[in-house]
């Protein structure tokens, strides 16, 4: 058995970039401008596996813990830098930008987490814990500093809160408006994103909802063609236009992906590619 829980941050390679240097290099100023999301995805080869949550940053992509405490970046290119150690075995969390750099929140591991852990001077630091422990949940880039953390499983349940998680601690939001886990969130723009699919009240979904990122209001956004769970997506651009997709967590054997013309003015899902790799939500 194949099995792979891990938490992924994109950036650019940190190895050699300590403390505030990471702030700037990365050029946080014009985050707005980048893809942010978190994906969670499920490994075809694999039945009864976590998620695996990344934030889309740049162009690396740093795996931290699941089966292990080890991390490492990928694509390895180059001399690779000693990474230090994630300070606990989870999966299920959900990865983060601040101000401060980048932080891992919530997650499994010995029981459901509120911990947060900051990625500072080339080591992980105990930080602001999230206000409810949750893993499955989904996150969302407000800005350079907060993000949008949705729905989750704790205390033997699903649910709807919402918080915002900063450098400097963790605010209680508006609730979603069902009670969500599994599911799988991207950002439009600096504004707006779109959260996909996951078990909305305790049922496999279809459904899709808007996220206003500005005044954390949600609205009924367009049903996908299939039921989708522990999928993964994301928002890309092709030439000028922008476009979503959907891939794997459908159906049993359900092979299709979908995909999302961001820029209509009432957009609707269609079938893309076929994936012959099968990724599939069991």
């Amino acid at each position: 058995d194949f099995s792979i829980n891990v938490l992924l941050l994109l950036l650019l390679t940190i190895c050699s970039i300590r403390g505030e240097e990471i702030s700037k290099f990365t050029g946080l100023k014009n985050l707005h401008k980048s893809i942010i999301q978190s994906l969670p995805f499920r490994n075809p080869l694999t039945h009864g596996a976590s998620p695996t949550y990344f934030l889309l940053l740049v162009n690396k992509l740093l795996i931290v813990s699941g089966e292990t405490t080890k991390t490492e970046l990928w694509p390895k290119s180059g001399p690779q830098c000693a990474l230090p150690d994630f300070p606990l075995q989870i999966s299920s969390a959900v990865g983060i930008w601040t101000a401060q750099g980048p932080m891992v929140c919530g997650g499994s591991g010995g029981g459901i987490g509120n911990k947060c852990f900051l990625y500072k001077e080339h080591q992980w630091m105990p930080w602001n814990n999230m206000g409810t422990a949750r893993r499955y949940a989904s996150s969302l880039q407000i800005d350079q500093n907060r993000a949008l953390i949705i729905g989750g499983y704790g205390n033997w349940n699903d649910m709807k809160s919402t918080e915002v998680i900063s450098s400097s601690g963790s605010e209680e939001g508006k609730d979603f408006p069902v009670t969500i886990s599994y599911h799988c969130s991207f950002t439009i723009n600096s504004t707006h994103a779109l959260v996909t699919g996951g078990n909305p009240d305790g049922l496999n979904s279809a459904s899709t909802w808007f996220v206003d990122l500005t005044k954390t209001t949600f609205t009924p956004g367009p049903t996908m063609k299939s039921i989708r769970g522990f999928h993964g997506c994301a928002a890309f651009q092709l030439g000028s236009k922008s476009f979503g997709i959907v891939a794997g967590g459908g159906e049993r054997d359900s092979t299709a992906t979908e995909i999302i013309d961001l820029d209509k003015e009432s957009p609707i899902w269609t079938e893309g590619t076929q994936d012959k790799s099968k990724i599939v939500y069991r």
